[in-house]
């Protein structure tokens, strides 16, 4: 995992053509995250295989709690085990390779958990991405139709309330 201040986030993404806002026009559904944190990690491995394949994800942190600092105790200590010791608020970014997909599914997991805002940037784009959020909800953005049914799927396996669902169009 590496790291990324915002202005890395951007060259990242520009070096990649992966846009960092979701697409207008694409295929959403939302849905509840499960309360118990062994659904959370199994329905982390479903999403990140619906993502995927990927080169690489972006995990690009956009809001958190400040009131909860055992939360950005765990946080810290995931970063500093790669050798990065700046706060999150400087550097919001975390890249993952292909060979790290254990490791993005645990920080997967761990988002769900704490209920953070964060988005799933994959390299290659190809349309696709997800959003967790501070409403434990999940935000699957789709290319299409198709995609968006297999998102629904993992969230009908899951039992999980759809909370919205969108079409392009």
């Amino acid at each position: 995992m590496r790291v990324l201040t915002k202005a890395e986030i951007a060259r990242w993404s520009n070096a990649r053509n992966v846009p960092l806002a979701p697409a207008t026009g694409l295929f959403e559904i939302r849905f509840a995250v499960p309360p118990e944190s062994a659904n959370q990690a199994r329905l982390s491995r479903a999403l990140l295989d619906w993502l995927g394949p990927f080169d690489a994800v972006l995990v690009q942190l956009t809001e958190w709690p400040q009131d909860r600092p055992e939360e950005m105790a765990i946080v810290d200590a995931l970063r500093r085990g790669h050798g990065d010791r700046r706060r999150v608020l400087e550097a919001p970014g975390h890249v993952f390779e292909s060979g790290e997909k254990a490791e993005v599914t645990g920080w997967l997991a761990l988002l769900l958990a704490f209920g953070w805002d964060a988005h799933f940037h994959p390299s290659p784009y190809r349309g696709d991405g997800l959003q967790t959020s501070k409403l434990d909800a999940v935000r699957v953005m789709a290319a299409g139709l198709e995609r968006r049914e297999a998102a629904r799927a993992i969230a009908v396996t899951f039992n999980l309330d759809i909370l919205s669902e969108a079409d392009s169009g």
